[in-house]
């Protein structure tokens, strides 16, 4: 059969695309159409099977919490999100694997039980070389990992992802794609919409819609998943090697083009762009927090075996953690950068005169 990337691939050849820009710019980018509707049933199909068969499992997350035994200390904690399922279908842990790690016989055998992920990975070349010429900065040399995830709101709970960065800069995982396969998902409804956080911009919510791709910069821009209500969500995550160079680092093409725009201030902007990675969460603290809250609900599996109580505990100790780093990396900043985000962090496009995208239907 075709290739399954034959949609995407297509896509980031047409001309007026302004792939570079996009990511450079604006920090993300959103593809509708980027495979076929009988694909995204088919891969449903899989993930629905390989979690009946029980190789998704639990989405684990590192937290970092204060220390119960040491005063002033912190250390980090690993606990589930409750209703979220996953399964690392491939990972490469050196740059230079081209197939599936040795030890990932589960992971071969799950491949085996779903033709149209293993297709995914088989002809991920296509989509690179494809993304390497929309976007040359990218430099992509090899995937990291090809993940599936199924978010399942059930017994009243709806599960999230707190917000969250992919990787830390040193790993060089640097392009992220999120590819949603979700028919009929009406964003009112349904909820799960991918929300991003662009600093200086305000946060963008992306729906969910099936066939939908967005790609951003692993270690660069803050992103979480909102509850899910209603109905399963599947995703496919893909993660690649690649620049040095972080993205975005440039301003937003209309931000730059207002009439009478203040030189000194669209140099603050991009200074905040530039340091997004350290300043984003003193922008969005209480959502960050928030996030937190809701996505280890009372629920919370500790891996430790300890009880909704401790688990409770975990994800307070854990949120208190957050803000004493927040607090110290605002004692850091100067008068006026604590001004600007204080003031007039995050820019809202609508504010400027400027228009918005709507991300909640399909792009036309």
């Amino acid at each position: 059969g075709s290739d399954v990337y034959d949609p995407f691939v297509g896509k980031l050849s047409q001309t007026n695309l302004n792939l570079s820009q996009s990511l450079s710019c604006d920090g993300f980018k959103v593809l509708d159409k980027a495979i076929s509707r009988e694909v995204c049933a088919q891969l449903r199909k899989e993930i629905d099977a390989l979690h009946y068969g029980g190789y998704l499992k639990a989405s684990p997350n590192k937290l970092t919490v204060d220390s119960q035994s040491q005063p002033n200390e912190a250390e980090t904690v690993v606990v589930d999100k409750p209703h979220v399922h996953e399964l690392t279908v491939v990972e490469t842990p050196h740059p230079t694997d081209r197939c599936p790690h040795p030890e990932a016989a589960l992971q071969n055998e799950a491949l085996e039980l779903a033709p149209t992920l293993r297709a995914m990975y088989d002809q991920v070349d296509v989509l690179r070389e494809g993304l390497n010429s929309a976007a040359a900065f990218l430099s992509l040399g090899s995937l990291y990992h090809l993940k599936v995830a199924r978010l399942d709101p059930r017994d009243a709970s709806s599960p999230s992802f707190p917000a969250h960065f992919d990787t830390e800069p040193h790993t060089h995982r640097t392009l992220s794609i999120c590819l949603w396969l979700n028919s009929q998902w009406e964003e009112g409804g349904c909820g799960g919409s991918l929300r991003v956080y662009p600093l200086p911009m305000a946060e963008v919510d992306i729906a969910p819609l099936e066939a939908r791709a967005c790609l951003f910069c692993s270690h660069q821009l803050l992103h979480r998943v909102m509850p899910v209500k209603k109905r399963p969500r599947y995703c496919v995550t893909l993660i690649f090697r690649g620049t040095k160079q972080s993205f975005p680092d440039r301003l937003p093409l209309a931000l730059t083009q207002i009439p009478g725009m203040d030189e000194h201030i669209l140099g603050m902007l991009l200074s905040v762009r530039k340091q997004q990675r350290s300043l984003v969460f003193l922008v969005w603290e209480e959502e960050c927090a928030r996030s937190m809250q809701e996505a280890f609900g009372n629920d919370i599996d500790n891996p430790e075996g300890g009880t909704t109580s401790d688990s409770t505990d975990i994800r307070h100790r854990a949120v208190l953690n957050f803000r004493k780093r927040c607090a110290a990396a605002r004692a850091g900043l100067s008068d006026e950068m604590s001004e600007l985000i204080e003031s007039f962090l995050p820019l809202r496009l609508s504010s400027l005169g400027l228009p918005q995208v709507d991300y909640s239907q399909e792009l036309s």
